[in-house]
């Protein structure tokens, strides 16, 4: 039987592995099928075990904003038998590799148990085809129990923590307003003692924009090398800057989003000449688009990729962002081979438009227009658009230089 990990290349000489987790709590996978026909090949499932149920109350929770933006805003824990079901039509789609991921919500709150039985349907129905196993959690519930079953079953974990205890308890708090800080801390170093795969994920509000010379030196004095930062998201249909729940806190505009990309940039370039690798997910995969490679990140592809989030319940979206009553496409029980259905298409296809600003952009090379969620509500302009433009200027003569080096390198 073989089982390989969610991986990047080598970058650096570095052999980086992303469980594929874009932050805003969210996922991306690798391989994501570069053109439809090549869905068998790699088949992409985000699964949703504990539906939007959390046990945070994170101040910017996209998911949290997506549920609430669907006739069923919970659809409970999913059961054995609809994990069974999909695991069975996986296999059966002949895929020659097969991506599990794991999000919510908190996943976690399944239980240990419903990850023990899905494993075991995995073994069960396995047929020759490699498969990968990821989960994002907020690591409240990681003990060694948790840690033990990872290492084992050689999951990739996405750690959401946000910066420093200030800054990350004031975003993800409980129910009663008790900080997570505490606790996504312990999960790091219960998964560190059992030498589990795992990478920290920050989603970038304005106040972590204004402090991240202060986060990244945290990190880093934990011992956390492998990052991912992700601007936050406004609330479905609002603009850069918008309400996003009415704090000031949260808002991030285009302006704070491109001084945090270049600081952070010319943070990580100080350690970098250093020989001190901080690997920083956006900007390993724009080094690798500049040295001819393809990013893993399906945000910097162009388009959106061909995968499927299956909620707790069955239902079948066609991203994460967008897991409402207008995108689901059918129940993974009326579901044959996974394939592109033309509502599936239909979506990938609204993510090519842009508009004739855009890709005459001298920027376009590399930036391809970004995230289709984040060019809501009319889907031809990024909201972050000036950011990167002045991100690009800042910063691309040093990635190409790196690039190139990297390039005659291999």
């Amino acid at each position: 039987m073989t089982i390989d990990a969610i991986s990047g290349q080598k970058i650096y000489g570095v052999k980086i592995a992303w469980p594929v987790f874009s932050g805003r709590c969210l996922f991306e996978f690798v391989g994501l099928a570069f053109i439809v026909k090549l869905i068998l090949k790699n088949l992409s499932l985000l699964i949703k075990p504990a539906s939007s149920a959390c046990n945070l109350r994170c101040k910017y929770c996209f998911y949290a904003d997506v549920a609430d933006n669907r006739s069923v805003k919970n659809t409970g824990l999913m059961t054995p038998g609809c994990a069974e079901t999909l695991i069975r039509k996986a296999f059966d789609s002949k895929a020659e590799r097969i991506f599990f991921a794991f999000q919510g919500g908190e996943p976690t709150l399944a239980g240990l148990d419903y990850f023990e039985k899905f494993v075991s349907f995995v073994k069960k129905y396995y047929n020759g085809a490699k498969y990968s196993f990821a989960l994002q959690t907020n690591g409240t519930l990681v003990n060694n129990e948790w840690a033990a079953f990872f290492l084992e079953n050689n999951f990739l974990i996405g750690l959401s923590l946000d910066g420093d205890r200030e800054t990350h308890d004031f975003f993800r708090p409980g129910f009663k307003g008790e900080g997570s800080y505490k606790a996504a801390l312990s999960a790091a170093r219960v998964m560190s003692a059992h030498e589990v795969n795992y990478n920290i994920l920050t989603v970038v509000t304005d106040n972590v924009a204004k402090h991240i010379s202060k986060i990244y030196n945290h990190f880093k004095s934990l011992g956390f090398y492998f990052l991912q930062f992700i601007p936050c998201f406004e609330p479905l249909g609002v603009g850069p800057g918008g309400n996003a729940g009415g704090l000031k806190d949260i808002r991030l505009t285009p302006e704070r989003y491109g001084e945090f990309l270049i600081k952070l940039f010319d943070l990580w370039l100080f350690d970098f000449e250093k020989g001190n690798y901080i690997s920083i997910r956006h900007i390993d995969n724009y080094i690798q688009l500049l040295a001819g490679k393809p990013p893993e990140n399906c945000a910097m592809r162009g388009e959106c990729g061909a995968y499927f989030v299956v909620e707790s319940d069955g239902s079948l979206y066609p991203c994460d962002f967008y897991c409402i009553d207008k995108y689901r496409l059918k129940s993974i029980y009326d579901y044959g081979p996974f394939t592109i259905m033309p509502l599936h298409q239909e979506f990938i296809d609204d993510s090519k438009r842009l508009d004739t600003e855009c890709k005459e952009c001298e920027y376009y090379f590399i930036c391809r227009g970004g995230c289709k969620r984040d060019r809501e509500p009319r889907l031809t302009r990024n909201k972050y658009c000036e950011a990167y433009k002045a991100f690009f200027k800042h910063s691309l003569n040093d990635m190409k230089i790196i690039a190139n080096t990297q390039r005659k390198g291999n």
